[in-house]
């Protein structure tokens, strides 16, 4: 990810003709005129900007642009997928940005882009508190009523275990590991052993309060790009990932109390969707780094959030133990024959 974003500097280092913009313009309000562009910080996957322009009638009005660099790994059907997702959102009348237009072919801002309806209010994570955190987790809630077959537009990810089993394979230790991944591994295929029917709902899968808009008491969701169907568990646990490395007092049960209140089902094992989340940050929660301090988070350092992260982990790891499901390879011999 720490290649990535720097990728990601150069190309906000791009400038965007402001003939590129006016073409934009022309294309959301037809007979409009552009105003400017105002970059928008904090993301890791796009370039976002805000798109400020009069209409037709001379009243002044907004969007958000959003640019997929190449080598991000999306390309015209990730964007033809988004949009199709922010229209389920708006029929479902989720709190979400509306889709404007889309671009996949990247012929107007030079790369594959599409626009939307910017929502109001700013970022949960620039003020995280209790009462955010427990906003999220209603909104969660909510998300998750969404049925996961209102997103037949993705690709179906399959029973749960296959997407363990998946994941471990491609999750290979390093020396620069945060933490012993064969631990994390072992508890994951003894947790992947409780799972049995999960429901498949609505999954935003990169849902944190980076990509939560507070306006008061509401709020929205926002950065749909790798959103699909699954098990909401995943989600949840990928929240109170990112809630321990920030580290508010009170927000991780903050967040799950708006869940529960809102109708979410929190998972019996949460220890294996905690660890799921820990996955994705491996090889070290620092490499995120970046996208804290554009959120206003300049008090995190890598060993601050490497040091939160072991703690989230021996948590996890220790609540897995006190489940008492045996160890793949035990439960397999156990019901061997002996030789």
């Amino acid at each position: 990810m720490s290649d990535w974003y720097a990728e990601l500097r150069v190309e906000r280092a791009r400038v965007v003709p402001v003939a590129a913009w006016r073409a934009l313009t022309a294309r959301l309000w037809p007979g409009g005129r552009f105003l400017r562009s105002e970059p928008i910080v904090g993301g890791l996957g796009a370039l976002i900007d805000r798109v400020v322009a009069h209409d037709a009638q001379g009243a002044r009005v907004t969007a958000i642009a959003r640019r997929f660099p190449a080598g991000g790994g999306n390309g015209p059907e990730e964007i033809r997928q988004e949009v199709e997702t922010l229209r389920v959102l708006a029929r479902c009348e989720a709190p979400a940005p509306r889709p404007l237009w889309s671009d996949p072919a990247g012929e107007v801002l030079g790369r594959p882009a599409l626009a939307m309806t910017e929502v109001p209010g700013r970022a949960l994570a620039a003020a995280l508190d209790t009462e955010g955190a427990a906003l999220a987790g209603r909104l969660l809630a909510r998300l998750h009523r969404i049925p996961g077959n209102r997103m037949a537009h993705v690709p179906d990810p399959g029973d749960l275990r296959v997407q363990i089993a998946a994941e471990l394979s491609g999750s290979v230790p390093r020396a620069d590991d945060l933490a012993d991944r064969h631990e994390l591994h072992a508890a994951i295929e003894r947790g992947a052993q409780l799972v049995d029917g999960q429901q498949e709902t609505f999954r935003h899968d990169d849902f944190h309060p980076g990509n939560v808009v507070r306006d008061g008491p509401s709020a929205a969701v926002v950065d749909l790009t790798w959103a699909g169907r699954g098990d909401p568990g995943r989600d949840v646990g990928y929240c109170r990932l990112d809630l321990a490395l920030t580290a508010v007092a009170g927000t991780t049960e903050a967040f799950l109390a708006g869940y529960r209140e809102a109708g979410g089902v929190v998972p019996d094992h949460l220890w294996l969707y905690d660890l799921l989340g820990v996955l994705r940050c491996l090889p070290t929660p620092g490499r995120w780094l970046p996208s804290f301090h554009e959120q206003g988070r300049t008090d995190l350092t890598v060993d601050v959030l490497e040091d939160r992260a072991r703690g989230f982990i021996a948590d996890a790891l220790a609540r897995s133990t006190a489940s008492g499901v045996q160890p793949v390879s035990s439960a397999a011999n156990a019901s061997s024959p002996p030789s």
